[in-house]
């Protein structure tokens, strides 16, 4: 009697079939890719739209935008508490939180280290103000713990305020321009964000529609280090990371450091916008620092998201052209701005 052999997969057959599927999952994994970053590109979308609902519905209620930041500029206090991550909060879904009690609470987080309503708030995150494409850590310890102190991790933000452009896209100067805080830099007060001032929608007479409110702030693979300096009225920035480092590594080919904001609602969260997002180096009009005068980035591919003051989200491509960058994130210098 003859029994039928069965015959199974030669060698060279395992092989094609390993093959084939190897060349399958290297077509597949870029796409899959591709549609996850699509999902993070839509949720950083929409964090920012959720902000732009929270700074409209604040304006609504106090007939203005909230103040960019709590003491006003150049003044040197402890107790600065609120700048306008912080103020938008109740219309965050944050509302519980908002009405904590902030005695005691600086904006300074070395002064006070171990008070217990400052460890409440510096340990407090909000996910919208996060960019999930962002590879960066989301929360950083301070470098700036007293001795004995005990350290605590305070959350990173993708998102900054836009107080204006330098130069001045109309060449103004005072009080349009600030006398620099050594070493911060120029400050401006033509952004809808601006430091100790609140706007008004009819402030913003380039309209609206021109006017850049929030830019992401998170980092990039030429800006790959979140600072730990938690303090400062200009927003956390340490001259651990100043322009004359951040510049150096262009010249090296380094893509390994330099900065984004480490800001929370203590302390401000404002930048100058100097030229075009995702910039081959930094720019500086302080003595030695970036502070706030750090560009905007962020980890999407070919530019940044930003809002507009009408609420509206666009992409800012790393290609714009820097004059259409700061007048952009100037709301009254008179300037015409075409498509973008």
């Amino acid at each position: 009697m003859h029994y039928a052999r069965s015959r199974g997969f030669t060698l060279i057959e395992l092989l094609v079939v390993i093959a084939i599927i190897a060349i399958l999952i290297a077509l597949l994994l870029p796409a899959v890719q591709q549609a996850r970053e699509a999902a993070r590109r839509s949720t950083c979308k929409n964090n920012m739209k959720q902000m732009g609902l929270a700074l409209h519905n604040y304006h609504d209620v106090h007939r203005g935008f909230p103040l960019a930041t709590g003491p006003a500029y150049g003044v040197d206090s402890n107790y600065g508490l609120g700048n306008w991550k912080y103020r938008i909060l109740p219309f965050m879904d944050q509302a519980a939180m908002f009405s904590t009690d902030t005695t005691g609470v600086t904006w300074r987080m070395n002064v006070q280290p171990s008070n217990a309503n400052l460890v409440k708030w510096e340990s407090f995150r909000v996910p919208s103000y996060q960019c999930p494409s962002s590879t960066l850590p989301d929360t950083k310890t301070s470098s700036q713990y007293p001795s004995g102190a005990t350290p605590w991790k305070s959350e990173t933000h993708d998102y900054v305020g836009i107080m204006g452009a330098h130069p001045d896209p109309a060449g103004r100067g005072f009080p349009v321009v600030r006398t620099p805080l050594t070493p911060y830099g120029y400050a401006y007060n033509t952004g809808l964000l601006s430091g100790g001032e609140s706007k008004r929608l009819r402030d913003c007479v380039d309209g609206t529609s021109n006017s850049i409110a929030i830019g992401e702030q998170g980092g990039n693979a030429k800006f790959s280090v979140k600072t730990d300096y938690m303090s400062g009225w200009s927003g956390g920035h340490s001259n651990a990371h100043s322009v004359a480092r951040m510049n150096a590594l262009y010249t090296d080919g380094s893509t390994d450091s330099c900065n984004s904001s480490c800001n929370w609602p203590i302390r401000t969260s404002l930048t100058v916008v100097n030229g075009s997002p995702n910039p081959r180096a930094s720019v500086s009009y302080g003595t030695s620092d970036t502070h706030h005068h750090v560009p905007l980035t962020s980890f999407h591919v070919g530019g940044v998201h930003v809002l507009l003051g009408d609420g509206a989200v666009r992409f800012l491509g790393d290609n714009t052209d820097a004059l259409v960058c700061r007048r952009l994130a100037s709301m009254n210098d008179g300037s015409v701005i075409g498509e973008w």
